[in-house]
């Protein structure tokens, strides 16, 4: 029984879902609020993926006006754009958490640490006086090469020049929570990266390809 492969997601109260129609050259991406019965359009040319978590719902889509970049686009559940980010890597995996987005081509990992609110606020109720974010109003970017073994210390650059250097073994899933990356290479090798420093905790060993992958709400289990 064989199905395509959906472009969806679930953020707050809303599905979020993508199809064609014969009379559009745009992806049709629907924002429907299941608790309100209330529905909102967009149409997104070349979209590559749709990923949602919490309030929060990222889309991915070629870039027409330059050739080898690719856009991410932070959207809230009624597909609101929050802000955005082009990268020159093609996002073939994607991911997001309440704090971090992650996109990956077959050498490399881009992630963006976004603005989240809610988490902001809760951290200067903890901290009066100190600010949790780095980097512009937009947030924090970083790009690290799957063959690289990051140590969590900064070292990590966004040259995307770097991202393009061939592998042996490419990555083939991706997945992530509030505590940690994996990366899945075609070899079977899973790369554990905790979160948000980012450094090569572990890498462990299957004997097949991880296609997708999925961590539980404590990141506690991986399937």
């Amino acid at each position: 029984n064989i199905r395509p492969d959906y472009k969806w997601g679930f953020c707050t109260n809303t599905v979020v879902y993508a199809f064609s129609r014969a009379d559009r050259n745009e992806h049709c991406v629907i924002f429907w609020d299941v608790k309100n019965n209330e529905r909102y359009v967009k149409y997104v040319r070349q979209l590559y993926s749709i990923r949602a978590c919490n309030e929060y719902c990222v889309l991915t889509a070629r870039n027409n006006d330059v050739d080898g970049q690719f856009v991410v686009v932070l959207c809230n559940s009624i597909g609101t754009p929050l802000e955005h980010k082009y990268i020159d890597i093609e996002p073939l995996y994607l991911s997001i958490t309440e704090t971090h987005i992650f996109a990956a081509s077959k050498e490399a990992v881009y992630i963006w640490q976004f603005k989240s609110l809610r988490r902001l606020a809760v951290l200067e109720m903890n901290l009066p006086g100190v600010s949790p974010w780095r980097g512009d109003s937009s947030g924090q970017e970083r790009l690290i090469h799957v063959d690289d073994v990051p140590s969590g210390a900064g070292e990590a650059s966004m040259d995307f020049r770097k991202a393009h250097t061939p592998t042996r073994d490419p990555i083939s899933s991706i997945c992530a929570s509030g505590r940690m990356l994996v990366v899945g290479r075609e070899s079977g090798i899973l790369q554990r990266y905790s979160l948000p420093r980012l450094a090569l905790e572990m890498k462990h060993v299957l004997n097949c390809r991880p296609h997708h992958m999925a961590l539980n709400c404590d990141s506690t289990r991986l399937a």
